[in-house]
């Protein structure tokens, strides 16, 4: 879980650490000219022939800094930092604000009409982030610390209690049980001088 989660939300969260919180507001409503039907790999191996088509749509937003003068005006909006990484590889000559290659292209399609309804009304306005340095973009969801924090501390507090356990049982639980076990004729001799319950049988423990 550890390295699942250090690929799935460490590596991630390193990339936008030192993006800033902004608000955006929706520039343009999206019309169904402006949707292209774009083709796209959907197997994670480059040599497999799994090939989909998802809708690409565009969301030019503004953005105002929460805590600083920075605006920025008519810049192109992406659900997430992989799908703005993504986009800078294409030959397109335009970018996808949103990207989801499953081999259905009804559910591609879905999706895609599910994050338009969420975020892609004219002069809606929300949450998003944006990087100073690089002010030519926005991301509407990045991986937050806090996130990071919680999906490392829970998976390290069950190993250490995992151990803690295995340790005990190694160390301590088997050495009590040989101490407490009888192991040689002696020992047992003894067990059953000691027995006086009235039972003429061998007590044992």
């Amino acid at each position: 879980m550890l390295v699942a989660f250090g690929f799935q939300y460490l590596k991630p969260y390193l990339q936008v650490r030192s993006m800033e919180e902004g608000l955006c507001t929706v520039t343009q409503s999206v019309e169904a000219s402006d949707i292209r039907k774009v083709m796209c790999r959907c197997s994670r191996d480059s040599k497999a022939q799994c090939v989909s088509y998802y809708p690409c749509v565009s969301l030019l937003v503004n953005v105002t800094a929460s805590d600083s003068d920075v605006s920025l005006h008519n810049v192109t909006l992406y659900d997430s930092y992989e799908t703005y990484r993504l986009m800078l590889t294409t030959n397109l000559d335009y970018h996808c604000t949103f990207h989801r290659c499953d081999r259905k292209e009804k559910k591609n399609f879905d999706e895609v009409d599910g994050f338009l309804k969420k975020f892609g009304n004219f002069e809606q306005s929300y949450q998003c982030f944006f990087k100073p340095l690089d002010p030519h973009y926005a991301i509407q969801s990045i991986v937050t610390l806090t996130t990071v924090v919680h999906t490392i501390f829970w998976p390290t507090l069950a190993v250490i209690f995992g151990l803690g356990v295995i340790i005990y049982y190694v160390f301590f639980a088997k050495s009590e049980a040989r101490r407490g076990y009888p192991t040689s004729s002696l020992d047992r001799v003894r067990n059953i001088n000691h027995c006086d319950n009235g039972y003429e049988r061998v007590c044992t423990r």
